[in-house]
Order: structure tokens, then sequence, then C-alpha cells
């Protein structure tokens, strides 16, 4: 029975790791952790908009300004295209199609007029502003506000 024992326990020992060894495991994971983190900091985007969606109850003809802020969130000197998408873009008029924020400007206004039609199916109904920029550390970087118009019956 004890060299039964004594075989057993020899077994589990050689399966289980020290203290030290769950230590080196333990920093190395850590130091592959950090490497990921580094590498994938760069590709996070330097641009965003504020506010990030504006939501538009319908109302026939309704011509209205809305604005919204691009943010230079990196500091960095950027060209910027300005683009409406969607279903309802081609009831919205940008103030800007194309522009740049040098490194200095953290953020910069710009507007956009929509103007609805006399009629629209029930429903949802959407568009997008998209900010496409090009900058000196990265190939492309897209980032979009969403413009919803609702309609329902009831209206």
């Amino acid at each position: 029975m004890k060299k039964d024992n004594i075989e057993k326990l020899m077994k589990m020992q050689k399966h289980s790791l020290s203290y030290s060894s769950v230590k080196r495991i333990s920093i190395i994971l850590l130091v592959i952790s950090l490497l990921l983190l580094i590498i994938v900091i760069p590709n996070v985007s330097a641009i965003g908009i504020s506010p990030a969606r504006t939501t538009v109850d319908f109302q026939a003809g309704l011509e209205e300004t809305y604005h919204f802020s691009v943010l230079n969130t990196e500091n960095e000197k950027l060209t910027l295209v300005i683009v409406a998408s969607g279903e309802l873009s081609d009831y919205i008029e940008l103030s800007h199609e194309y522009d740049s924020l040098n490194a200095a400007d953290s953020s910069k206004q710009y507007s956009f007029t929509l103007k609805l039609p006399d009629s629209l199916e029930p429903g949802q109904h959407h568009a997008e502003i998209k900010v496409v920029t090009n900058s000196p550390r990265s190939e492309e970087r897209r980032v979009g506000k969403e413009c919803r118009s609702r309609w329902s019956p009831d209206h």
C-alpha cells in the first residue's frame, strides 16, 4: 500500500508546477499582454464625433440645422472627408465636405442641414454623417454620426 501511495505522490509531483514555475509563467503572460497592448494602442482612432447620434421626429417639410464636433483626440494634423450616407442622405446638406485639422486643434465644429420631404413611409429612416481621414501613421480611419428620423402614422 505504501509503495503505491509513494508512486502516486511522485507522479503528482512530476506533473505539478512549483511556485517559481508559476511565477515565471505569470511574468511571461504579463509581458505578452503588455506587448499586445502596445501593438493595439496605435490602431485606436484619432478622431471622434460628438454628439454621436441625433434623433429627429418626422415633420413634413422640416428644415433644421444641426451641429456636431469632430474631435482630434491625438492632436495630429488630419485631412478630413465628410460624407452623408443612408436612405436620408439626399435630404442632408453638409457645411463642409473637405477640411483639415491642425495638430493644435482639439476639436472643430461642423453642421448639416436636414431638409425632410413632405412625406415618408412609416418606420425609422436612417442617415449617417461619416468622417474619413488619412493620418501620417495610419491608412484610413472612419468615424460616423448617425441621424435618425422616425415617422409613425400618428403624425
